[in-house]
């Protein structure tokens, strides 16, 4: 799982998972998340996710800018 190793790259492969496939299952990647965040007593793991998954819902970087371009 990209989101156990919490490097920069796995962060933008995470990314352009959920660009490239927006039909993914989340709920069972959450659940799956959560097991090993609590599993290695890292809750970030399950923030950062929650995170990428927002700001993709919203177009926005963690940088808090659009992803879209104006026109």
């Amino acid at each position: 799982m990209k989101a156990i190793a919490r490097r920069d790259r796995d962060f933008a492969d995470i990314e352009g998972l959920l660009k490239a496939h927006p039909r993914l299952d989340l709920s069972r990647i959450r659940t799956w998340s959560r097991a090993f965040a609590e599993g290695l007593e890292m809750p970030e793991i399950v923030e950062d996710l929650e995170r990428l998954i927002a700001e993709h819902h919203t177009g926005t970087t963690k940088k808090g800018r659009s992803k879209r371009k104006s026109k």
